[in-house]
């Protein structure tokens, strides 16, 4: 199942033995965007305890560019055996954190003023 953020579909997809990248005893996690329009965010994800704190945390850098129907993630998201010991009723609770990626900021181009004493010449 997914979710609704920023106005495009996400799924997130967890990988409990990692993937053929990750080494023994990691997960591994990929954000999937499903709309059919790309988007540059900034995003983190956390996994949750039983009293609610952060277990493993991984924040993205900003400006990750997701093109339609593409996806990021980690092959080395965090331990097995942590991800294990956060489970919640046998429920893991990852909290998704995600906003639009600032625009660069752009350099304004230097003024030049044009010089009179050029048309004299």
């Amino acid at each position: 199942s997914g979710f609704t953020c920023l106005g495009h579909q996400w799924t997130l997809k967890i990988y409990p033995g990692g993937n053929a990248s990750s080494d023994e005893g990691m997960v591994s996690f990929f954000l999937y965007n499903m709309t059919n329009k790309g988007i540059t965010i900034q995003y983190g994800l956390s996994v949750k305890d039983l009293n609610g704190k952060d277990r493993s945390h991984r924040i993205v850098h900003k400006g990750i560019n997701f093109a339609a129907r593409s996806n990021k993630g980690r092959n080395y998201f965090a331990r097995r055996s942590i991800i294990l010991n956060c489970l919640v009723e046998g429920s893991l609770v990852i909290e998704v954190q995600m906003k639009l990626a600032e625009p660069a900021e752009t350099i304004p181009s230097p003024f030049v003023p044009e010089n009179p004493a050029c048309n004299a010449i």
